[in-house]
């Protein structure tokens, strides 16, 4: 696991302002700052954060929203700060359908066509909100489910088999040393849920691109 994680964070560490930091700094704030004072600048944070992380193409009905969409997602977020700290299965099954349901319902009009479209809420669109703020899951993209070889975007399938390899005395002693090696290169403490996302995500990104 070391030798993933070391080739991930090299493009951090070469580079100022690397895109990969973006994730750094919507978790920081959302460690922050108060979610009912501060929802502006959550919601900007979240919004730029998910930007870099591609979900802001052209094909996204969010390219056609501000960023003050996500206001209610802070609101929900708010309910759940706890996961920040203690993965509850069941609680972030909950927190990822009250979230998919949120954006289920957010209509949009690309301009080209008179016809009104729903956002879509996929697995990788959620499962990066929820690692980019609360960090309790890891954001289940096409290199994620490459590397880790599951074939599904059955979140509740994704969120359990992540949850045992967490859980697992092998894992928590490498995810522990990975954390040691984040802190000491980055300064910044990573939670084991990221420390998986970049693992699987570096497996799966080295596979695609041989």
């Amino acid at each position: 696991m070391i030798k993933e994680i070391e080739e991930y964070i090299k493009p951090i560490q070469k580079a100022n302002n690397h895109r990969f930091l973006s994730w750094q700094h919507c978790y920081e704030a959302f460690g922050k700052f108060d979610y009912n004072k501060d929802k502006d600048i959550l919601s900007l944070h979240l919004a730029f954060y998910l930007a870099s992380w591609g979900m802001y193409r052209g094909s996204s009905g969010l390219l056609w929203k501000d960023y003050r969409i996500h206001y209610p997602t802070i609101d929900i977020l708010c309910k759940y700060q706890e996961l920040r700290n203690n993965y509850n299965l069941e609680k972030i099954n909950n927190l990822y359908n009250e979230l998919k349901s949120y954006y289920d319902n957010i209509e949009y009009n690309n301009g080209k066509k008179s016809q009104i479209k729903n956002v879509s809420p996929t697995t990788t669109l959620i499962s990066k909100i929820m690692l980019g703020t609360l960090g309790c899951s890891p954001a289940f993209d096409r290199y994620f489910l490459k590397g880790i070889g599951i074939n599904t975007n059955s979140f509740p399938i994704l969120i359990e088999n992540v949850k045992k390899i967490i859980d697992s005395d092998e894992k928590i002693a490498e995810i522990e040393e990975c954390q040691v090696l984040i802190k000491q290169k980055l300064n910044f403490d990573y939670p084991s849920m990221k420390i998986i996302d970049m693992f699987y995500w570096q497996k799966g990104y080295t596979t695609l691109n041989i």
